[in-house]
């Protein structure tokens, strides 16, 4: 079980790190070859000492000893002297750092974000206008969310189309023979952002202030990676996402949206802003 998760987390690492799912153009030879390369490094992986008893034992023993009261509060002790001493220095210049180069670049500021929670359910219309939002947008604080892997996480194809539907520029676009122009916006797969911000329906876009984290490559929905408080707004409805935004900026007053929707306003910018009314249309989320 553990063996074939991993391998489907090294597919989508080969896709990502790659940058095939976000480039402008990938074929279905591309995708094939991830494939290929992650059952290869499946197939040449030993586990050896399996079924050794001392090693069993050794790593139960070791397993035992760090969810131990006392391990956990050694841990949590070094933690935070960690944020109170010269970590938390170096992470608040870090933070000021990344805050004013993205002042100075027009888009959100790098403690905001704004999710988009998705769920294969919704119509695709919606779906492909956000990703071209996104795509007009081009803001790393910007992506959709997916409560976990379409139809389960036994199957690796079925969320490989659901991406490869939502992101394409021309839905009629068939990767078996031809390349694809593909929008410029991410989909993470992220239950514990659903959770942090009690999502049960969608689509849901959520604007948060105060994302600051001490470890990057975790979750930003895990409560522990993140100090001081966040603040979160949320906007229900299958809407457009300049409307969304509106409602948001009305509330919050921040000047990160202001900036957002002036670079929607290029053409993709909701004039009609009557259309779609808050808390309705929802689907179930993933």
């Amino acid at each position: 079980m553990y063996f074939r998760l991993g391998l489907i987390w090294f597919t989508f690492f080969l896709l990502f790190s790659s940058g095939l799912l976000f480039a402008e153009d990938f074929t279905a030879d591309d995708i094939n070859d991830a494939l290929k390369r992650a059952k290869d490094y499946e197939s040449k992986i030993s586990l050896p000492g399996l079924h050794n008893l001392e090693a069993e034992k050794a790593a139960a023993q070791a397993a035992g000893e760090f969810r131990s009261s006392e391990c956990q509060k050694r841990i949590q002790t070094e933690t935070e002297r960690l944020k109170a001493g010269q970590f938390a220095k170096v992470l608040q210049d870090y933070q000021q750092s990344e805050k004013n180069m993205t002042k100075a670049n027009g888009g959100l500021p790098v403690d905001e974000r704004i999710y988009i929670f998705i769920s294969s359910s919704m119509p695709a219309a919606t779906l492909r206008n956000y990703a071209a939002a996104l795509d007009k947008i081009n803001d790393p604080n910007i992506s959709m969310v997916l409560r976990g892997f379409v139809n389960g996480m036994k199957l690796f194809k079925p969320t490989l189309d659901f991406v490869h539907s939502t992101i394409t520029k021309d839905a009629s676009c068939d990767l078996s023979d031809k390349k694809c122009n593909i929008y410029n916006a991410a989909i993470n797969i992220d239950p514990m952002l659903f959770s942090k911000y009690q999502i049960t329906a969608v689509p849901a876009i959520t604007y948060v202030q105060g994302v600051n984290m001490l470890d990057a490559t975790m979750s930003e929905g895990k409560t522990d990676n993140l100090t001081g408080s966040q603040e979160s707004y949320t906007v229900y409805g299958d809407v457009s996402l300049a409307y969304a935004l509106e409602q948001i900026r009305k509330e919050t007053k921040a000047d990160g949206i202001t900036k957002i929707l002036r670079r929607l306003q290029g053409g993709y910018y909701d004039q009609n802003k009557s259309t779609g009314a808050n808390h309705q249309n929802k689907a179930s989320a993933d």
